[in-house]
């Protein structure tokens, strides 16, 4: 388990561009401790090392991921921006993502990733209306 949260430390990730790697790897740390494994345990249970693997291969891909870092295109004539948040909740983990509408006095539309947070649901049972009330805090 040790190395698990190594390699999950070593991602910077302030944005939360590769939240779907990082969530997927705290989903897999917390299914580790409810099987109660001891810090040091080098034996993990065989469909728990298959998934880390998987998560381990996806690790040498995310230097390629690549989003373009202006939120609106350099000369353009800003009619309107709009701030688009979306939240969502599983039994698993929550999260919510911000998005940045900009509309061009031409009617062009311009859609930018802004942010994005996410948590694992807690390990005591909670309702699905109620992870979907308290989205992570940005």
């Amino acid at each position: 388990m040790r190395n698990v949260y190594k390699v999950l430390a070593r991602q910077y990730d302030p944005l939360g561009y590769i939240l779907p790697y990082t969530t997927r790897a705290k989903i897999l740390v917390q299914r580790l401790w409810d099987k109660h494994h001891s810090w040091d345990d080098p034996l993990l249970p065989q469909e728990v090392l298959r998934e880390w693997k998987e998560l381990e291969a996806e690790l040498q891909v995310l230097p390629r991921i690549s989003l373009p870092q202006p939120y609106v295109p350099a000369q353009v004539d800003v009619l309107t921006r709009q701030l688009h948040i979306f939240s969502d909740a599983s039994e698993r983990a929550y999260g919510s993502t911000g998005y940045l509408r900009t509309e061009d006095t031409q009617g062009r539309v311009h859609l930018s990733f802004l942010v994005a947070r996410s948590r694992v649901a807690p390990r005591r049972q909670t309702s699905m209306p109620r992870l979907k009330k308290t989205p992570p805090q940005c």
